[in-house]
């Protein structure tokens, strides 16, 4: 029977956490969701609040964008991996970015939920902030977006080797935009499909089945 993550004690903590002042401006954080042996899992910047009312991410408007993208990439919304680069609702004003001390304060519980979907194989960065915390700084967005990058090192991320990491624009700005919503449906789905399916396959170019203990002991 498949574990889920947002039915662990892993789970549990993220909605019980507080320790930042983001906890008194909202309902509740929002931990992740999927199958512990998603082989795709989505990274995005931060609930909307939709996901803020319903307790589950990437609902309402832009969970029904980013599954139409996700049908486009051939990947299935109920055996992918759902992450947030933070657990709160990013409020005043409403769904801004979320600051670098908000990132800070949550990027733990960002790479044990990472780190749980033990089988992931690609992780598809939707958005700079997403971007930022698995790849890293990006100064200009059409020059990444659709190709496989190596993530990056970081405290808590013992697994760079097996992973690897696919940056889009925001799926909003992505239907949003005519021009880039087309690039996207004819040129970029296509070509990112075929690079899931072959790692899917085989493994990223700079796979390692060797020791991945913790970079930082």
């Amino acid at each position: 029977m498949a574990e889920w993550l947002e039915k662990t004690p892993l789970g549990a903590a993220i909605r019980a956490c507080n320790a930042c002042p983001m906890r008194s401006k909202i309902r509740r954080p929002v931990p992740g969701v999927g199958p512990r042996s998603a082989k795709v899992v989505v990274i995005a910047r931060s609930p909307s609040k939709y996901d803020d009312r319903a307790g589950k991410p990437m609902s309402g408007t832009f969970g029904d964008v980013l599954t139409e993208c996700l049908a486009r990439l051939g990947v299935t919304r109920s055996h992918t991996g759902f992450v947030h680069t933070v657990s709160c609702f990013t409020t005043e004003p409403e769904n801004r970015d979320p600051t670098y001390e908000e990132i800070c304060a949550c990027a733990d519980w960002r790479e044990r939920q990472l780190s749980w979907f033990s089988n992931k194989k690609i992780v598809l960065a939707w958005g700079r902030p997403a971007i930022n915390a698995v790849y890293g700084g990006v100064e200009r967005m059409g020059d990444i977006v659709g190709e496989l990058y190596k993530p990056s090192i970081c405290r808590g991320r013992t697994d760079v080797e097996s992973w690897g990491v696919i940056p889009f624009w925001h799926p909003v700005y992505l239907m949003r935009d005519k021009e880039t919503k087309l690039m996207f449906r004819n040129v970029l789905a296509p070509k990112v499909k075929e690079t899931i399916a072959d790692v899917m396959e085989n493994e990223v170019p700079w796979f390692s089945s060797e020791s991945q203990g913790d970079l930082f002991g």
